[in-house]
């Protein structure tokens, strides 16, 4: 880290396994500042709709990949099997994991996942220590559900 206070939210988010869950949904966020972006763009901000059907989006990118999907059918097809997908990133990353064999490994036991993210999504879940810190006192959860049980019971919060 370059900043104490870089250093310091490293040692939080690493170290510590501090998150910050959405009161609004499952989503958890390793920074406060992912967890406003996320609510931003989730649950509030412009809501989009489209003039096809009753879907809302929350960014234009959102619209345009809404249409180009549900509305135009724009399919993109795997050369060497029958395998089709909404995107070109879609059939590239199938490819690699089907039919190049691209594995990536957990260092921590013999698990292989076919995607980064269900490698960091296992190591989260089964090798993480993680909290889910209360913001009106020093509690630390170690799942949603109990933080959410916890504020409820001591800081008398209706969760959603």
């Amino acid at each position: 880290a370059k900043t104490s206070f870089g250093l310091k939210r490293h040692k939080e988010n690493i170290h510590e396994g501090i998150r910050y869950p959405c009161d609004q949904c499952d989503y958890v966020a390793t920074q406060s500042g992912s967890l406003a972006h996320h609510k931003d763009r989730k649950h509030g901000g412009i809501r989009r709709p489209c003039n096809q059907c009753d879907y809302t989006a929350t960014t234009v990118a959102a619209m345009k990949r809404h249409t180009k999907i549900v509305h135009e059918g724009i399919r993109y097809f795997c050369d060497q099997c029958t395998f089709s997908a909404f995107s070109a990133q879609y059939i590239k990353t199938h490819k690699k994991s089907k039919h190049e064999g691209v594995r990536f490994f957990c260092d921590q036991c013999d698990f292989a996942a076919t995607l980064p993210s269900t490698l960091k999504h296992h190591k989260r879940t089964l090798h993480d220590i993680v909290f889910y810190p209360c913001n009106e006192c020093e509690y630390k959860a170690k799942f949603p559900f109990a933080l959410k049980k916890h504020m409820k019971r001591i800081h008398k919060a209706m969760t959603v």
